[in-house]
């Protein structure tokens, strides 16, 4: 059979099978493409949905140019000094976190469930060994870093031993309803050990 007819024999056999078929012959997938595609939008869709929902339960990153007052914060051995703090509904709030000890310690802002959770977070992050008593590992020379997990939320405040951090913090418009607002250190054991404190809402 001349060459020229033995090649579009092979076309009409590849243009006769189904999409899928095709697919998997060139090692590319066009439906699971589309799902991926289909499922990375909808991840960010819930994430803003997780994010404005967050904000009004909790507050948001506060605009450092509009503070309302200034809060001094002593991280110490598993304790915050103060362990109680009085806010406005509404309220932006420049926290001056100071860690007093030779520990990693965090100032997080959250309901109880959300520490629950974060506190499952850092204790994979420790067990995995991106994160230390003194503070977070250093990526392995040549690591990508995909799929590491990340300590990066808005509403948390890493400080390293004997260092100063800040965070600012717009407060949501009243006290949530499924419990007080809390603030904790949720490195594993130090939230356990007391390192946790309140945040009641006043009208004055």
């Amino acid at each position: 059979m001349p060459r020229a007819l033995a090649a579009a024999g092979v076309a009409i056999s590849m243009a006769a099978l189904p999409l899928n078929a095709r697919a998997s012959e060139t090692g590319v997938g066009m439906s699971g493409h589309m799902e991926a595609e289909s499922g990375h939008m909808g991840g960010e869709a819930m994430h803003e949905d997780d994010h404005a929902g967050r904000s009004e339960i909790i507050g948001r990153p506060g605009d450092p140019s509009k503070v309302d007052r200034v809060v001094k914060v002593e991280l110490s051995s598993y304790a915050f000094s103060p362990n109680s703090i009085k806010v406005r509904p509404g309220e932006t709030v420049r926290f001056v976190l100071t860690n007093k000890t030779e520990l990693l310690h965090e100032f997080n802002i959250g309901t109880r469930p959300m520490h629950v959770e974060h506190r499952k977070e850092m204790l994979e992050m420790m067990q995995s060994g991106m994160l230390t008593p003194t503070g977070m590992a250093s990526a392995s020379p040549g690591a990508s870093g995909a799929g590491l997990m990340k300590h990066d939320d808005p509403n948390s405040q890493l400080v390293d031993p004997g260092t100063t951090r800040e965070l600012v913090w717009q407060f949501p418009k009243k006290q949530p309803e499924n419990g007080p607002l809390l603030f904790s250190c949720n490195i594993p054991g130090h939230a356990a050990a007391g390192m946790t404190g309140t945040f009641s809402f006043t009208s004055g």
